[in-house]
């Protein structure tokens, strides 16, 4: 185990490694619990795709990790795969490449490209990269992602590629090891209600406190779309720190406005209504709605429902309050109703 990560970091310091996203220190706004909700609404719907479903299904025998056992099983998968995969542009060079690229004479030392590289292009490939995972490897998991380097074909590749997939469905979902906690435990991820950044004159994100002054003006940046899911969607500021807290309110009124209408009032939502949504998302498995309430009333005896009609409108008023979105049911035998 030593010796993989000994070699990876001699791997690193010469060629580089995969700039991909990770916890940076940041500001958050804490979420409420319709925010908590709505984590748990994502958290089943990712558990439903089909990538996330394979995955488990081949890689993990079907089972879940506890969250505990994560960075344990992720150092097991890093000791059996072997030496890490150096890529140079889309190509996988062969396990022994390392040793070979000692020479830089690229045509000779890697005859296995021929073909697949256009050499007058190589300049910009180089140097060769590594891939690799982050993931939280503390109880404090917040403030200690690690990563690790991953070999083509290993569990660890398949799990990026997982990865890959929910974190462009769900763009919303702030750092890496959050997804792979969520593939792999099933835990929902933390879904802050907002989050403060800061980026120096270089383009890179870091703490408030610790951010120099930017001697432009800032702007509206825009929003973002996110997945199935309106709430999920964010607004994007980007600002000097010269902005008077009042342009920046004016600033961010205006263009909520045109996302959600000038007239609009986030409406308060009772604890058992946003129970609700989480229920029927999570059990929207084919079920018949009097199944579900049933199901229901045996985990809710206090909050138990008799009329059928008014269970559904209540899961569904509950749905749209927390998601934005109507609920999709399947209903009986795979047939979707939205009614």
């Amino acid at each position: 185990m030593q010796s993989l990560v000994e070699r990876y970091r001699t791997l690193e310091r010469r060629f580089g490694a995969t700039n991909r996203s990770t916890a940076r220190p940041r500001r958050e706004i804490p979420p409420d619990q319709r925010r908590q909700a709505l984590a748990r609404i994502v958290a089943a719907a990712v558990q439903r795709t089909p990538a996330v479903e394979a995955f488990r299904d081949e890689v993990l025998g079907g089972m879940l990790l506890e969250p505990g056992a994560v960075p344990l099983w992720i150092k097991e998968q890093a000791a059996s795969q072997g030496y890490p995969t150096l890529w140079l542009s889309d190509v996988p060079l062969p396990p022994n490449a390392a040793r070979r690229l000692e020479s830089r004479d690229w045509r000779n030392v890697l005859p296995d490209l021929a073909g697949k590289v256009k050499w007058d292009d190589l300049a910009e490939s180089l140097p060769p990269r590594v891939e690799q995972l982050w993931y939280y490897d503390s109880s404090d998991e917040r403030l200690a992602p690690k990563r690790v380097a991953i070999a083509r074909g290993s569990a660890l590749d398949a799990l990026r590629r997982v990865v890959d997939v929910i974190a462009a469905a769900y763009p919303a979902i702030p750092n890496e090891p959050d997804i792979v906690d969520l593939v792999l435990t099933g835990r929902p991820p933390p879904l802050p209600l907002g989050v403060l950044l800061t980026e120096n004159p270089e383009g890179e994100f870091v703490a408030a406190a610790d951010h120099p002054s930017v001697p432009h003006r800032g702007q509206i940046a825009g929003t973002e779309p996110q997945s199935a899911f309106p709430a999920l969607e964010t607004i994007t500021l980007k600002l000097s720190p010269r902005v008077s807290p009042r342009e920046v309110a004016k600033g961010y009124a205006q263009l909520r406005a045109s996302i959600v209408g000038p007239s609009h009032r986030d409406r308060p939502i009772s604890p058992k209504r946003i129970e609700l949504a989480v229920f029927a998302a999570v059990h929207n498995d084919g079920r018949a709605w009097r199944e579900l309430m049933s199901s229901w009333n045996s985990e809710h005896r206090e909050a138990r429902y008799t009329d059928v009609r008014r269970f559904i409108r209540d899961c569904r008023l509950g749905y749209q309050q927390v998601t934005g979105a109507k609920l999709d049911w399947i209903g009986v035998r795979g047939r979707r109703r939205l009614q």
